[in-house]
């Protein structure tokens, strides 16, 4: 029967490598080529990784006074959960979302057999196995050099397996949570919002080293009340003993209530019923009347896409993403008024990028819309609107961050973010409709080529970003807003008639002039010399050459 285990187990990681790889979905330290899946490919690179750290890290333990060492082994306790939050609920998505256990159901196999043989694939055929190197080492390394150390080093060694099996736990019922509720829209926010940080965290982790430190700032009267959170409390045991034991008990009790609570709900999902503990699946749901609502053919493709992004947690998380992108590399409290400038037309390049996702969120529903009475005109306009909504909150939030004292706004900032997220936009969404397939087919990140995309991304926003960079450096905010501006608008029209144009090329040239010619009247008429604007115009016409 294990033999059973082992061989569904390294199927199905197969299976997940091989959707993974369809839909573009990265995950660290797995191979994209499903023929090479084994156990010891995907843990041997990320456990010689973990190994790494955990062999510089058992030198602090050595090194550091037995009062210290909560602190220092405290960082590991935070990678461990980061590492097998990220790599199981990359394994969890597919798993679920793609409903690969449907055809293990044909086989004599329980429900109870199935969730095992999940289990093994992930740790086994996964890399989820390769993180007990993140801890075991520093255990060993600690145990032979620190016998005084050894209370301290066995309960990290309980702390470390609890945060692996509640992060996988976790990630497991974020999974299989989104797939029973997919309708539900509060919890898919709340769900998208795990997502955000979860990704944010990455960058977060920089700041690991400072967390090491962290039992310097926290007075010594306070220090009790540390060893009783759990996970965390067990590593004060030769400090608080009493404090320490109780957060080991409420350790234990959380992660069996996680595994309860994971276990049935994945139960639940594979067995294809819902479970009547469950209360909210138990109520009796009250039939709706059907309701008639006329609205334009454009706000109902954009209220379809809304709901859409709602069903969607990680699509939903990645725009979201991309407003607090900008704050993890600059904290723009800042008085220099072209320093905020740049950066809020950097904000609009980046934002404008997320427009895509509008795109491949149709997926295999993109093949009605072939049979509607639309042009890709309509449907050009629709995405340009939801991007639009997205653009209307970043205002709202660089706005509260100004309110609130982090951030320093500016209206030229402000006009030039609006006018590089127009450019951007659209120009990437008229590209990309104007050549998706002419056939019904689905609309994915596969269904063009993604290197050519990213590129054209890259070399949009370098071009989009010259001319705040440039002008406002040498003549100023009021000249790069309106520069910014003219390209926006310029940029925007074009982009329209691409889209349904017959020759695209000669629309791209007409853009080309249009910029070349506007600007060096526009920037006379702010009293630039002949030789300057024309000057400028030229890098204009350069930087606009790869819209």
């Amino acid at each position: 029967m294990k033999k059973i285990y082992l061989t569904l187990a390294k199927i199905l990681a197969k299976e997940s490598v091989f959707r993974a790889s369809k839909r573009n979905i990265k995950v660290p330290f797995i191979s994209r080529d499903y023929t090479k899946v084994s156990a010891l490919s995907s843990n041997l690179l990320p456990g010689i990784f973990f190994l790494l750290f955990a062999s510089v890290h058992s030198i602090l333990i050595i090194s550091v006074t037995v009062e210290e060492l909560p602190s220092i082994l405290l960082p590991t306790l935070f990678m461990v959960a980061y590492f097998n939050l990220i790599q199981m609920l990359s394994f969890s998505s597919i798993f679920f979302g793609d409903e690969l256990f449907e055809p293990v159901k044909i086989m004599p196999l329980n429900s109870k057999d199935i969730v095992k043989t999940y289990f093994v694939a992930y740790l086994l055929y996964w890399g989820g196995a390769s993180t007990i190197m993140l801890f075991l080492p520093q255990f060993l390394i600690g145990a032979i050099f620190r016998l005084d150390a050894l209370p301290f080093l066995i309960a990290f060694l309980y702390s470390s397996v609890a945060v692996m099996s509640s992060s996988i736990l976790v990630a497991v019922y974020i999974g299989t949570y989104t797939e029973v509720f997919r309708k539900n829209i509060l919890m898919n926010i709340l769900s998208a919002i795990g997502w955000l940080i979860l990704i944010s965290s990455y960058y977060l982790m920089s700041y690991i080293p400072a967390i090491a430190n962290y039992g310097k700032m926290i007075p010594r009267e306070y220090m009790s009340f540390i060893a009783l959170i759990p996970f965390i409390g067990p590593l004060y045991i030769g400090l608080y003993p009493l404090e320490s034991i109780i957060s080991i008990i409420l350790t234990g009790v959380l992660v069996y209530s996680v595994y309860f609570k994971t276990y049935n709900c994945v139960e639940t999902v594979i067995a294809g019923t819902r479970i009547s503990h469950l209360p909210f699946l138990a109520r009796r749901i009250e039939e709706r009347k059907i309701k008639y609502r006329r609205l334009s053919r454009h706000l109902s493709l954009v209220r379809k896409d809304f709901k859409l992004i709602l069903r969607e947690p990680r699509r939903l998380s990645g725009i979201l993403y991309l407003l607090l992108f900008p704050i993890f590399f600059i904290g723009f409290r800042t008085v220099d008024e072209n320093m905020i400038f740049i950066f809020l037309s950097f904000v609009g390049s980046i934002i404008g990028i997320s427009s895509t996702t509008w795109i491949y969120l149709e997926g295999e529903g993109a093949k009605v819309l072939y049979y509607l009475p639309l042009k890709r005109t309509d449907i050009y306009i629709a995405k340009i609107l939801d991007s639009l909504v997205v653009l209307f909150f970043a205002v709202i939030f660089f706005v509260f961050l100004e309110i609130i004292g982090f951030a320093t706004m500016s209206l030229y900032g402000i006009a030039a973010m609006v006018s590089n997220f127009t450019l951007l936009s659209t120009t990437t969404l008229a590209i990309i409709i104007a050549n998706l397939p002419e056939h019904p087919s689905s609309w994915t990140e596969s269904s063009i080529n993604r290197f050519a995309i990213i590129l054209l991304e890259i070399l949009l926003t370098i071009g989009s970003m010259a001319i705040p960079i440039v002008f406002s450096l040498l003549y100023g905010i009021i000249v790069a807003t309106i520069a910014s501006i003219i390209m926006g608008v310029i940029g925007a029209i074009i982009s329209f008639l691409y889209v349904d144009a017959k020759n695209n090329y000669l629309l791209i040239r007409l853009k080309i002039v249009l910029i070349s010619l506007i600007n060096p009247l526009c920037l006379n008429f702010f009293t630039l010399s002949s030789t300057s604007s024309i000057g400028i115009s030229t890098l204009l016409a350069i930087s606009s050459i790869v819209v």
